[in-house]
């Protein structure tokens, strides 16, 4: 779907206005019950809610470990989406969340300590408003 991935482009750059493109793509996955790309969605509005300050990030985030923690998801989550996998886990570890899933997960996808030790790289265009400073 061109829709779908112009939506995820546009929240990976930190445009807010991604979300209502998505609905569509949002609404079929859930008709489908197709979790990897459900997974994905979580993935992005933990992202932008965490970005704009929006409390439903935990959420979000508490959704997508549960879901990772099932099936073998995380290994799918860094395989098929590592730029998704690489800001969720900084994220993850930016906040003090899941760090014993997260780390591994960073050098899975080859980052060594020193690039942790500077993950506003790694979250992009969040803001420096969490313990992220």
């Amino acid at each position: 779907m061109v829709i779908e991935e112009r939506a995820i482009a546009a929240a990976l750059d930190g445009r807010d206005d991604w979300q209502e493109a998505a609905l569509p793509a949002i609404q079929f996955h859930v008709g489908l019950r197709a979790r990897h790309h459900l997974l994905r969605w979580r993935v992005l509005f933990a992202l932008g809610c965490h970005r704009r300050g929006d409390k439903r990030w935990r959420k979000h985030i508490a959704f997508t470990l549960h879901e990772l923690a099932r099936d073998d998801y995380g290994a799918l989550l860094l395989n098929r989406e590592p730029v998704l996998a690489e800001r969720f886990w900084a994220l993850c570890v930016c906040e003090g969340i899941a760090l014993e899933q997260a780390m591994p997960a960073l050098a899975r996808l080859g980052h060594s300590t020193a690039l942790l030790a500077h993950l506003d790289i790694a979250l992009g265009k969040a803001p420096r408003r969490s313990r992220c400073d």
